[in-house]
């Protein structure tokens, strides 16, 4: 029996790693809905922050739901959809080493016993290689990378 693909996923990395393609890619071949946290939740039209209290509501409203795939997590309001997202059948993927305050915020998660296991792809081809399978088991990855 195959599992079937986490439907509360977060992709969460450095400005510029490839979190909104990934989310992208990882909600058509699974069918989770996808949110932009710029798009989204962060902004309005024209660039123009949208107040941080409709960001945590809407954030609220969007983790509240069954199936989600959310491209990054403003610090604002990341707590929500952490909650919400580590569940049994949720997924972290996709974290850079290039930068250390969040590898050490997700390094913490990954020791927490209580917490679901930590997905860390390497390269961008082993995330890509993972969701052509159909994103349906976690990937053979090494251990976590350390400085």
């Amino acid at each position: 029996m195959t599992a079937a693909p986490a439907q509360r996923v977060l992709f969460h990395g450095v400005t510029g790693s490839g979190k909104t393609s990934a989310a992208h890619a990882y909600s058509l071949v699974t069918g989770v809905p996808e949110f932009s946290a710029d798009d989204d939740l962060g902004w309005l039209p024209g660039w123009e922050g949208r107040p941080v209290e409709d960001q945590y509501r809407i954030a609220a409203t969007t983790a509240a739901q069954d199936r989600w795939v959310l491209d990054s997590a403003y610090s604002s309001w990341r707590d929500i959809v952490l909650r919400r997202a580590l569940a049994k059948d949720s997924i972290i993927g996709w974290h850079f080493r290039t930068f250390t305050r969040k590898r050490q915020a997700i390094g913490t998660i990954r020791v927490d016993p209580s917490m679901p296991p930590v997905l860390s792809f390497r390269r961008p081809g082993d995330l890509d290689a993972w969701i052509a399978a159909g994103a349906h088991a976690p990937p053979t990855v090494g251990p976590a990378l350390t400085e």
